[in-house]
């Protein structure tokens, strides 16, 4: 049986070496779904056993035209069909296009559905998940496009089994470790004289019809014996008697003595012989298989003497009918030999443990850190250069296999290195934080005052700085929301949080003046009420310099701006402010001497 294991094995790495194709697939054209979109049928394909054949017919829908997730209907002018990943090693696709590429719109509704094939005999159980990875070519009312996606189609390979006249194993190859079990082709079903010597060829012995599974943890072929003992037929059998030797009934000396045997069970006679005639020992008697009991028989060896005289004794010899084998037994000059037979079958198998090896586990490392302010960049870096399949949030990632991944998003990140038998092992996994950024602050200028409504939290803080020469200078102490500078130039300001991201306003120029106040820019300002909840009043003298109104709200954005006539000398507005959301608000009032500016607060 070992060398018809080899020679399976052997042919069917050849099969998967020569034989790259599956015969042709059948073409489902009733397959669709609405909305019209791609899609793949079926979604998971049904189990496969290991060691055993496997053939699955799988249907894909190409619609011409769809609604492509931008809103834009789009024209699939081709689709191509760029690869098959994860496939259990043993299978194979194989298309209903010799060149993986199908044409939509050039025939619907016929040229809208294709078809594939897996088929092969899988080598190891495990769960897998097949990905088709697709190139589309549409056409829309923005010009030719392309597009990359990929389907994916879990598949369980369930554990197969080897079988023998003697045993049969389950799970009898993978990847190491592999928990293997056995079980008996011949079972007692509770009879007695069964009886079981099992060798798993990693040092492990049992006596056991059903043994523990087993565990090989080393790759390696491991030869597995079971030898069956059945001692099931109760009975024990004489059929021949041979007289090696007499020396008590010679009484002619002329002649050869003529002998015969008796075999008794206690008093009874069972069988007696017929005599040979003058021949001297060795003399060999057969006759019917007498059945043997356990108790004591006896063989009476006798010379034929009629009809002259008695017939003389040679002697006897006495043994017990369970026996088992060959004796020679002798009594006086007589010596006897017979074997008693019991009936015992008993069987020699052999098979094979194929246990292959897994690969290296990578390690992947991230650079500059597993943690970034959001929009910078953090690369992924295995370990091991060939063979990695990066994975995001345990999905796979397409046409993602280099010995690095650049991302800029929190994720949970691994690698996967399958080698040539496809085995696997799964690298560490890093869990990437992209932090978010604090709000771009902004600020406006009253006088010789920079304001700002960014207000610092708990964990993030304000920071005003001057341009020198083209470099950012931090202003020291210049860290709340309102800043008083001390001389024109420009200015900036910067948020950061405790992580280290920050972001910065645009860089205004100021012109910083001498001995300013509120009177020297607006005189009788009335700003009511304050808290507003619908309606806000403004009014205020206009002296002739007063340019515009302008209403900011927290992020600085510009919600009102109104040019202020200078033939009135004094302004009046009443401000809807019910459409405005909670918060605090700026007013400001934009003139020739600078801008005053006022606190809002909606409510």
């Amino acid at each position: 049986m070992k060398r018809i294991v080899l020679l399976l094995t052997f042919c069917l790495f050849y099969m998967f070496s020569v034989q790259a194709q599956c015969p042709g697939c059948l073409l489902d054209s009733n397959f669709t779904v609405t909305p019209a979109t791609q899609a793949i049928t079926p979604d998971t394909m049904p189990d496969g056993i290991a060691l055993q054949a496997y053939s699955e017919d799988v249907n894909f829908y190409l619609p011409a035209q769809f609604l492509h997730s931008s809103g834009l209907t789009v024209t699939m002018t081709k689709l191509e069909i760029i690869g098959v990943i994860g496939l259990p090693f043993g299978l194979q696709w194989q298309s209903s296009s010799p060149t993986n590429t199908w044409f939509p719109s050039q025939n619907p509704p016929s040229t809208e559905h294709g078809c594939g094939k897996i088929c092969g005999t899988p080598m190891m159980a495990g769960d897998y998940v097949i990905t088709v990875q697709v190139k589309a070519y549409v056409s829309t009312i923005m010009g030719a496009q392309t597009s990359d996606d990929a389907f994916t189609m879990p598949i369980r390979i369930l554990p197969g089994s080897s079988a023998n006249a003697g045993f049969s194993i389950v799970n009898p190859l993978g990847c190491a470790p592999i928990i293997s079990t056995f079980s008996v082709n011949h079972p007692s079903n509770g009879i007695a004289g069964f009886s079981y010597a099992w060798n798993f060829g990693n040092g492990g012995q049992s006596n056991i019809e059903s043994p523990p599974p087993v565990i090989y943890s080393n790759p390696g072929n491991y030869e597995v014996t079971l030898q069956t003992t059945i001692d099931t037929i109760p009975n024990w059998y004489l059929s021949s008697v041979n007289v090696l030797g007499v020396t008590a009934c010679d009484d002619n000396p002329f002649s050869n003595v003529d002998l015969y045997i008796k075999i008794s069970q206690g008093s009874t006679v069972l069988y007696q012989s017929a005599y040979v005639s003058n021949q001297n020992p060795p003399v060999s008697f057969s006759f019917a298989q007498l059945n043997l009991s356990n108790s004591t028989y006896t063989i009476e060896v006798w010379d034929d003497d009629q009809p002259t005289s008695a017939d003389d004794l040679c002697g006897s010899v006495s043994f017990n009918g369970h026996a088992t084998g060959v004796q020679t037994l002798s009594s006086g000059g007589l010596i006897v030999q017979f074997s008693i037979t019991h009936p015992v079958l008993m069987f020699n198998d052999v098979d094979t443990i194929r246990v292959y090896p897994v690969p290296q586990a990578p390690i992947v490392t991230a650079q500059p850190n597993d943690s970034i302010c959001a929009g910078n960049p953090i690369t992924l870096w295995s370990s091991l250069t060939l063979n990695n399949q990066w994975y995001m949030n345990d999905s796979l990632m397409y046409a993602d296999t280099l010995v690095s991944h650049l991302t800029n998003v929190s994720g949970s990140f691994k690698s996967v290195i399958t080698n040539q038998y496809g085995c696997s092992s799964f690298s560490n996994i890093v869990n990437t934080v992209a932090i978010a950024q604090p709000i771009t602050p902004s600020f406006w200028i009253s006088g010789n005052n920079m304001m700002t409504l960014t207000s610092p939290g708990p964990n993030s803080w304000l920071q005003w700085y001057y341009l020198n020469a083209g470099q950012g200078e931090l202003i020291a102490g210049a860290n709340l929301n309102t800043f008083t500078a001390t001389h024109s130039g420009n200015y900036f300001l910067v948020v950061s949080n405790s992580f280290g991201c920050s972001a910065s306003s645009d860089t205004v120029f100021m012109t910083w003046v001498d001995a300013i106040n509120d009177l020297d820019l607006v005189s009788n300002l009335l700003i009511y009420p304050n808290p507003a909840d619908d309606e806000v009043h403004i009014s205020f003298n206009n002296d002739g310099n007063i340019n515009n109104l302008r209403l900011y709200d927290f992020t600085g954005k510009l919600l009102l701006d109104e040019n202020i006539s200078k033939d009135n000398s004094f302004i009046e507005r009443n401000i809807d402010v019910s459409h405005y959301a909670k918060g605090t608000y700026l007013i400001q009032i934009n003139g020739n001497k600078g801008n005053l500016n006022k606190k809002l607060i909606i409510r």
